[in-house]
Formats: C-alpha cells, sequence, structure tokens
C-alpha cells in the first residue's frame, strides 16, 4: 500500500513538473512573439477616425521637392515632377506632372475673411 501512494505522489509530482515545463514554454514563445511582431510593426499604430484605423505619416525633403517643382515650372521641356518616399515598407516613385483642367484660369481663393486671392496654378499636379 505504501508502494502505491509512493508511486502516485510521484507520478503527481513528474504531472507538476510537466505543467511548469509546459508553462514556460508558453511563456517563452509568447516572448518571442511579441519581439517578432515589435520588430515588424516598426511604426506607431495610429487611428485618425472612424474611417480610418491606421495611417503613417509620409516622410519627404519638401525643400528638394520645391527645388525640383522650381527646375520644372523654368524648364521648357518636361514639365514632369519625380517624388520618391517609402510607407507601409514599401518604395514608392511616383511622375507627377502638372494639370490645371480642374480649374478655370479665373479661379480665387475665398478666405474665412471674406477676402479673395489669385491661385498660382502652376503648382498643381
Amino acid at each position: 500500500m505504501m508502494l502505491h501512494l509512493m508511486m502516485l505522489y510521484l507520478m503527481m509530482l513528474q504531472l507538476i513538473m510537466l505543467r511548469l515545463i509546459v508553462l514556460r514554454l508558453m511563456m517563452l514563445l509568447l516572448m518571442m512573439l511579441r519581439l517578432m511582431l515589435l520588430r515588424f510593426v516598426s511604426t506607431e499604430i495610429r487611428q485618425l477616425d472612424d474611417y480610418i484605423k491606421h495611417y503613417e505619416e509620409l516622410s519627404y525633403s519638401t525643400q528638394n521637392l520645391h527645388n525640383k517643382h522650381m527646375r520644372a515650372k523654368k524648364s521648357t521641356g518636361s514639365k514632369s515632377l519625380d517624388l520618391k518616399f517609402k510607407a507601409h515598407s514599401r518604395e514608392f516613385h511616383l511622375d507627377l506632372k502638372p494639370s490645371t483642367s480642374s480649374f478655370t484660369e479665373s479661379y480665387r481663393s475665398t478666405h474665412n475673411n471674406g477676402t479673395e486671392d489669385p491661385v498660382d496654378l502652376a503648382i498643381l499636379y
């Protein structure tokens, strides 16, 4: 009888040890998963509103783009403008061409105080 109790006790100890090992392995897997997620989600997840759940801010040299625009504006040839940027772990290359077809030559901008200013349509692409 004593032998049976000792065997039962040892089996219970083994079961407890096995459960502890499984729990430690699960914790280790969770930590590894968390590290992997942190590595792949390099940008901060931000919600803009109810419809836009995630967005990334666009980062590019505005001075460089302005210089290219000024060269294209003065150019007698191609007026296209190239913009390169990275977003969503991809690289994008946009070839922008001037387009004023959506506006009339007499288009004016109206301010909150009621004053109007002409709009330079050469800045539209």
